[in-house]
């Protein structure tokens, strides 16, 4: 069994993990505000309480795609309407 632990000693460093967790913090926001981002079709899906085929189901729900969508590293690009 892998264990990335063992494998990898940069995740045993603690001190180097919460640094980088605490500058990521600083340098980076989780939840955009309101108004924040320019596109027309962005969509935002409040999941902290909904299991996993909720969520997906209302991911999908919002999305468009009207010809087949192009692959873009074995992801498809669909948009939210």
């Amino acid at each position: 069994m892998y264990s990335a632990l063992r494998h990898k000693p940069s995740k045993r460093n603690i001190a180097l993990s919460n640094q980088q967790l605490l500058r990521d913090n600083r340098n980076h926001r989780m939840v955009s505000r309101p108004g924040k981002l320019p596109f027309a079709n962005y969509m935002k899906i409040d999941n902290a309480h909904l299991f996993a085929a909720a969520t997906a189901a209302q991911t999908k729900a919002g999305l468009t795609c009207n010809r087949k969508p192009p692959m873009i590293g074995g992801f498809l690009l669909c948009y939210s309407s």
